[in-house]
């Protein structure tokens, strides 16, 4: 049965709420509110539980990284109904909600060992000040097992300081009695699949990925002959994948440690391989010319992720250097690369570096050269397995940007024109390299919606649309991003937005509507928007397109882009 709110309630709390102009933080916590007053009603929202409903949006709106409303989002849990917490209270912690955390753990209803296990794993390290905290809450005495944790979070929060030292050298180097004391309360924690109860999972157990990444942490502070019998066997019994989350932390000596052990593991390579590509993708500091991978070891038993660390390592230095300004015949050919993995990426950074820099000159030659080859990544006359169209359409997208910032309207033109044919062809395809990590990033309505765009190209955007909205199409969120932002709701005719009978599909509308809100491309404020698309029609007032339309907006408020360029304007400075 589908959940309809009582519509004369929900109507006075958005006109209440719509009084006032919504502005950045403000429009935030009008939000809250009204997800307070809709995910409080009781009334059986249909497929899901109203519970699972509410962690959802928990979880989007948490990311929004407002103390005081995501802790009066929490107290929609009763003390009775705590199923589930752990999750709640990992939330927090992922979200640096430290305050909100500590205030919701008591009621939790949790054992100590599983909310210290809600703070293992997480991409910021909890400091030592937080888990001092959640301590001085317990009555109860304290067992050795949750000792040992208490340590390995210790641990992690001190490690984390060192590296963000101005003499992290000296202050790494102080954690060397602790890695000796550590490593077998580590061990312990593996063996006695820590915590007891909880946290259970196919795929992932955040304990285990805590005890991964510091082991990692621990074997690159203590030399190699200094390495314990316990450390030793710590190394040998580590999920290595578990690990390599600490390249988010920072931890890039860490990571290569860890990659470097999967490569020894992994005959084949193809794994450490994979792994190394997709987070380099995002955090380009692990290229460092001192790195383990690039040992003569590594360069034997794993030749092809030693080639690819190595080539990427020099197409940086040569970017750094700027060589391509003396010599650009020699740079040419360094983009005619015969290994497509790598020419891929040294196009890509090629490009990223030219729009970073408005370097004119070397965009003109990175273009060239990805239009010139542009068949070495799609062609009809190939296999549909043998194409990478997603990793050509992310190069394109680079490409445009550079393009862009440099005011070059014949090149953007070229570009947007093969990117709206290559648009129906995007899908899952095993040769790509680029795309898998930095498809966050390949936002093709926000290219599309930009106003500084001749409006044909919106038009033919939205054909394109019209024509793969079928039932496995992927145009239902862009269909709810286009009405946000332009008001559309028909193209040649046909109602994009009330079309579809599936739940679904206008559940992606709905995400797609608060996506561009967040984006900061929509007309009107976010909970006016969410006012407007629930009258549309019956169907999108439902608890579960409002809990699409939060995530939606959440996830546009996020500024991975940014991320990026800062990350990769430090790699290109001066070493």
């Amino acid at each position: 049965m589908k959940m309809h709110f009582y519509r004369r309630s929900l109507l006075l709390t958005l006109l209440l709420l719509l009084a006032v102009p919504t502005l950045g933080h403000a429009g935030d916590e009008e939000l809250f509110q009204l997800t307070r007053s809709i995910l409080n009603d009781q009334a059986d929202p249909g497929e899901w539980p109203l519970a699972a409903r509410r962690s959802q949006c928990l979880e989007s709106l948490a990311a929004l990284n407002n103390e005081k409303q995501s802790g009066e989002l929490l107290e929609l849990w009763s003390k009775e109904k705590q199923r589930g917490a752990e999750g709640r209270l990992s939330t927090c912690w992922k979200q640096g909600l430290y305050w909100a955390g500590l205030n919701y753990a008591p009621d939790s209803g949790l054992t100590l060992d599983r909310k210290l296990a809600s703070l293992a794993g997480h991409t910021e390290v909890p400091p030592e000040k937080l888990i001092t905290q959640l301590l001085a809450q317990e009555k109860q005495p304290i067992s050795k097992l949750d000792q040992s944790m208490v340590k390995l979070l210790r641990f992690a929060a001190r490690y984390d300081r060192a590296l963000k030292s101005e003499n992290s050298k000296a202050e790494l180097h102080k954690l060397v009695p602790d890695v000796n004391e550590l490593a077998p309360q580590a061990l312990q924690l593996l063996e006695k699949r820590y915590p007891s109860s909880g946290y259970y999972h196919f795929s992932y157990h955040p304990v285990k990925a805590e005890v991964a990444q510091c082991a990692f942490a621990m074997l690159t502070i203590v030399p190699v002959e200094q390495h314990s019998p316990e450390l030793k066997t710590l190394s040998r019994q580590l999920e290595l994948l578990f690990g390599l989350g600490c390249v988010h932390r920072g931890w890039y000596a860490a990571f290569d440690t860890g990659i470097a052990l999967l490569a020894k593991k992994d005959k084949n390579e193809g794994l450490a391989l994979l792994v190394w590509k997709s987070d380099f993708l995002e955090y380009p500091e692990v290229s460092a010319p001192d790195s383990v991978l690039l040992s003569p070891d590594i360069r034997k038993t794993s030749p092809k992720l030693a080639h690819i660390v190595s080539g990427v390592n020099s197409c940086l230095s040569q970017l750094r250097k700027q060589t391509y300004k003396k010599n650009p015949e020699v740079f040419t050919r360094l983009l005619q690369e015969p290994d497509s993995e790598l020419w891929r990426f040294q196009v890509l950074l090629s490009l990223e570096t030219a729009r970073l820099r408005a370097d004119h000159n070397l965009l003109q030659l990175t273009a060239r050269s990805l239009l010139e080859q542009s068949e070495r990544l799609y062609s009809t006359s190939r296999e549909e397995y043998e194409n990478s169209p997603n990793d050509l359409c992310y190069l394109y997208f680079s490409a445009f940007y550079a393009a862009q910032r440099l005011n070059d309207r014949k090149l953007q033109d070229d570009l947007l024109s093969r990117l709206l044919k290559l648009y129906p062809q995007m899908g899952d395809y095993y040769t790509d390299v680029l795309y898998d990590q930095q498809s966050k990033n390949l936002d093709w309505f926000y290219l599309f919606s930009d106003r500084a765009l001749a409006p044909v190209w919106r038009q033919k955007f939205e054909a394109v649309l019209l024509k793969d909205s079928g039932p496995q199409g992927f145009s239902k969120s862009e269909f709810g991003m286009l009405w946000a932002t332009f008001g559309t709701t028909e193209i040649d005719g046909k109602a994009i937005l009330t079309m579809y009978k599936e739940d679904y599909n206008l559940m992606g509308i709905a995400w797609g509507a608060g996506y561009a809100v967040g984006r900061g491309r929509a007309a009107l404020p976010v909970c006016a928007t969410w006012q407007q698309l629930s009258q549309i029609d019956p169907r999108f007032n439902t608890v579960t397109c409002f809990v699409e339309f939060c995530g939606g907006y959440a996830k546009g408020k996020e500024k991975e882009s940014e991320n990026w360029d800062a990350r990769f304007l430090q790699v290109l400075g001066p070493k």
